[in-house]
């Protein structure tokens, strides 16, 4: 029996489906107490949240893009498949980045992670040229993973990041700019 949920049926009041999965969407916790919870259908073969976690290490302007958009929330929905992650830092500093699925023990791009899993250009690429996941990045130099800043008042960000595992890349040379390139792939839900 197809269980489909369609918009004028019984079914939208029904809290299990085979194709949609209800998730907490947003909530509200405050002192006040409204206690409030935002629910929402989602496709789970079409939309997967994924977790991307961002921090820069230092003060540095931080723009973080997947697929050329910037995520509307740290668990935006992707559709499995490809993507592509762009961070650009000014002033170029070190950067850790955490992407994982709820479905996925393993993370899918973390790093300091494989050899070349991360490239760097300090020079600032054509949006429509980078934002493509078979771009030829082979001629940008390979992220360098350098040590964590461990000193007090290290930014929660930072810590959240080194806490799940993550480490930190950055290019190696101190630079105005730069702007990091990873790739990763989502995968389709059983």
């Amino acid at each position: 029996m197809d269980r489909e949920l369609e918009l004028n049926s019984l079914d939208r009041y029904v809290k299990s489906s085979p194709r949609y999965v209800l998730e907490e969407h947003s909530h509200c916790e405050v002192p006040a107490g409204c206690g409030g919870v935002v629910l929402r259908w989602r496709d789970r073969f079409t939309s997967i949240p994924v977790e991307v976690a961002v921090a820069v290490a230092g003060e540095a302007r931080l723009d973080a893009r997947v697929d050329n958009e910037k995520p509307p929330s740290v668990r935006p929905l992707l559709a499995p498949g490809r993507h592509v992650l762009m961070v650009a830092v000014e002033p170029g500093s070190a950067v850790l980045v955490w992407v994982t699925t709820p479905e996925v023990s393993d993370p899918l791009l973390w790093t300091p992670g494989p050899a070349g899993a991360w490239r760097f250009t300090t020079e600032e690429p054509a949006p429509a040229a980078w934002t493509d996941p078979d771009f030829d990045v082979g001629s940008w130099p390979v992220a360098v993973p350098v040590p964590v800043p461990d000193e007090t008042g290290t930014r929660y960000s930072v810590r959240y990041l080194t806490g799940k595992g993550a480490g930190a890349v950055a290019a190696p040379d101190a630079v105005q700019a730069v702007w990091y390139r990873g790739v990763f792939d989502v995968p389709a839900p059983e």
